[in-house]
């Protein structure tokens, strides 16, 4: 990536999931649920191209980024974002935090 580019990248990423769980938290707020879910991208986007510096893979993020581990930026950002989500709801409320799949170095073909 150009210099400055992946800083930008963590940034939107980081952006996209305050954007989203402003709207969950709008909804919540303002209308009783039953059921609710909110699908995060970012830790998808990030990880397919972030991995590579990821320790034990190539462990060193390149030098045009400002973040000293880019992806672990984009998982703090997560947790904060389900931290706030937790704040709507109750003892007897059941939480499920799933993904599609698991992350790791792209090595080839996906299948």
């Amino acid at each position: 990536m150009r210099a400055g580019r992946l800083d930008d990248a963590i940034a939107a990423w980081i952006k996209l999931t305050e954007t989203q769980t402003d709207a969950a938290e709008h909804l919540l707020a303002s209308r009783p649920v039953d059921f609710f879910m909110t699908v995060y991208t970012a830790s998808d986007w990030a990880g397919h191209n972030l991995w590579k510096y990821v320790e034990g893979s190539k462990g060193t993020p390149p030098p045009e980024t400002a973040a000293a581990n880019p992806l672990l930026e984009i998982y703090r950002a997560l947790d904060q974002a389900i931290a706030r989500l937790l704040n709507h709801s109750s003892n007897e409320t059941q939480v499920y935090v799933i993904s599609d799949h698991g992350m790791g170095p792209h090595t080839g073909a996906p299948y």
